[in-house]
């Protein structure tokens, strides 16, 4: 019985196969941003505090720049809650959190069926 390809042939085959796929990098994943997105997308969330990510993609994509909701949701400044912002929250649930005080019902929740 003949061999059309020795094992030595196949060896070197495998070789040069593996050498070339850890030679050259994998190009997979989405591309970055540019530095003028990342800087606009940053600047509409600090203009428009009340908007969210996907808000500010659909802005993005009347602009005429495309964008994901999660790359605008990873290029936005982080929040911070200011003492300012935090007065405003309780200021505004101050009924609800009275109310949930008095009947006993902190930090039990109900489901409305």
């Amino acid at each position: 019985m003949h061999r059309l390809v020795t094992p030595g042939t196949v060896l070197r085959w495998h070789r040069r196969l593996v050498t070339r796929k850890r030679a050259y990098p994998h190009g997979t994943g989405r591309p970055p941003v540019s530095a003028e997105i990342a800087a606009l997308i940053e600047r509409l969330a600090i203009e428009n505090h009340g908007w969210g990510y996907q808000r500010i993609q659909g802005e993005l994509l009347k602009l005429g720049h495309r964008a994901s909701a999660s790359t605008t949701e990873t290029a936005q400044p982080a929040p911070s809650m200011s003492p300012r912002t935090m007065l405003s929250v309780v200021k505004n649930h101050t009924r609800v959190i009275m109310a949930a005080s008095r009947s006993g019902t902190a930090g039990r929740t109900r489901i409305a069926r």
